[in-house]
């Protein structure tokens, strides 16, 4: 999966390129490390990397601090500290706004660990224009123990210590999670039809009309996506993080409001 020679780390694409988000990012971190990159990386940097390995497109390569280079060659990542005046081609870092709205309520159960709801402002999509609705969908995000869980119609619930523990090193806690629309690159896990599964690609498949897209709304943490409400489309729920016999706590999220 990874070899390190003379300060060159290199990472064999086809071993990496389906494994989830949060391993895959492991799987960097790592081979930075290697390559002799250990300080002043950020989450963007991380993500950036990511887009890269899985888009695969040879030549390729983004900077990192310190004078390192990632670079694509036909199916291997490269990580090396570039000589002077070698420049990356092709990639770009770019930070997301965080523009979600938190609100935080206070919760009547002692074994609630936390609830929060989260409204996502209203944003314009290319040339689209909309109506601005009477109250913005949002997000109730609730962390309760199994034993207070019960399973409702409208809502998705996931194991929380699988979640916490695939996205801690990533520096994303269930506060990340956001109500939005689709953005380039999303994708959900689906064990059932193949695994890591484009949301272009379901939406397709599921016959969903391209003027109906962009009105979907989804629960997502970066680029992963736990779950489509139903409404515009059937419901789909992310197969990471399931609740088994050995789940404590749940992580439930629920609409608020009306999509």
């Amino acid at each position: 999966m990874i070899s390190n020679k003379k300060g060159k780390c290199v990472i064999d694409i086809r071993e990496i390129k389906d494994l989830h988000s949060a391993v895959m990012g492991r799987v960097i971190i790592k081979a930075m490390n290697l390559a002799g990159l250990s300080t002043d990386m950020t989450h963007a940097h991380i993500k950036q990397a990511e887009e890269l390995i899985i888009k695969e497109e040879t030549s390729k390569s983004m900077n990192f601090p310190h004078g390192y280079i990632m670079k694509i060659i036909y199916g291997k990542a490269e990580i090396y500290r570039q000589e002077v005046g070698e420049t990356a081609v092709g990639a770009k870092i770019e930070t997301q706004p965080k523009t979600a709205v938190e609100t935080k309520i206070k919760v009547q159960p002692k074994t609630a660990v936390e609830t929060k709801i989260k409204v996502q402002p209203e944003t314009r999509i290319g040339n689209m224009s909309e109506s601005r609705p009477k109250e913005r969908p949002g997000l109730k995000i609730s962390i309760l123990m199994k034993e207070d869980f019960a399973e409702k119609k409208d809502a998705a619930a996931f194991d929380f210590d699988m979640f916490e523990e695939a996205y801690k090193d990533n520096g994303n806690t269930f506060e990340s999670i956001v109500l939005r629309r689709r953005k380039p690159g999303d994708f959900i896990m689906l064990p059932n039809v193949g695994g890591r599964k484009k949301i272009q690609d379901l939406f397709v498949d599921m016959k969903v009309r391209e003027d109906q897209r962009e009105r979907v709304y989804m629960a997502a943490i970066n680029d992963e996506i736990l779950w489509i409400p139903g409404g515009i489309t059937k419901a789909r729920y992310s197969g990471n993080f399931k609740i088994n016999e050995d789940t404590k706590r749940v992580l439930v999220l629920e609409i608020h409001g009306s999509l």
